[in-house]
């Protein structure tokens, strides 16, 4: 009933890298379930799509954990409250995340809290207008009263979402069509504060003037940079 794709416990996990997709728990957690008041984990660089929650937590489901989400990608994913990121107590440092297009039949289509609200955003963008959410620990949306640089209801503009993997038919290439187009708000504005090296691919952050928000990281194109065979 719990953690359709991954359920932790106490302990420090690192799971970076991950496309947790097409999974469903009955209960909590379509693509993760964390318990433990002595878990700490880190979530970087990872894309949740496709994931159902049942009750709660259709892509992710903490309670009574710390865990740090940085740079990954919440798609698509369903459940009736909180869809995206549900919490229950705990700590919770949620940083350079898109969440979109994710939708619950009751509330909260990207995050909601239930209990102890210690939760900070920062750097992320989110689906709903910035009057939905609190910057307070005020349940069940607030976002912290040290929330900063979230982008509010606007559109991340992927290259193509109904293909998250893309023409190659496989996952964490650099033709994911979970990537960013190039006017995409979510370019240049993240925190480089914990930001992981390189992006879901293996490219370096930050290609351009900053780190981009969510698993990719839009790859630089040369100013002057021709592409063909030419004859001088």
């Amino acid at each position: 009933p719990h953690g359709g794709g991954i359920l932790t416990g106490n302990g420090t996990d690192i799971v970076t890298n991950n496309t947790i997709y097409g999974n469903k728990a009955t209960l909590r957690g379509g693509g993760v379930y964390v318990v433990g008041i002595n878990a700490n984990n880190t979530f970087a660089n990872n894309t949740f799509y496709n994931n159902n929650g049942g009750t709660s937590g259709g892509a992710f489901y903490t309670t009574n954990a710390t865990n740090t989400l940085i740079n990954n990608t919440f798609y698509n994913n369903t459940a009736n409250n909180g869809a995206g990121i549900f919490t229950v107590d705990g700590t919770n440092t949620i940083s350079n995340n898109i969440l979109w297009g994710n939708t619950v039949a009751i509330s909260g289509p990207d995050y909601y809290v239930n209990g102890p609200n210690n939760n900070t955003f920062t750097n992320n963008l989110l689906q709903l207008a910035a009057t939905h959410y609190p910057t307070d620990a005020s349940l069940p949306y607030g976002i912290g009263t040290a929330a900063s640089g979230n982008i509010f209801a606007q559109n991340p503009l992927f290259v193509d979402d109904t293909d998250p993997d893309g023409a190659d038919n496989i996952h964490r290439t650099a033709d994911d069509g979970l990537s960013l187009q190039a006017a995409s708000p979510a370019l240049n504005v993240g925190t480089a504060t914990g930001a992981p090296a390189t992006d879901i691919t293996g490219t370096s952050r930050p290609q351009g003037a900053g780190i981009d928000i969510g698993a990719y990281e839009k790859t630089a194109i040369l100013c002057g940079a021709r592409v063909g065979t030419w004859a001088d």
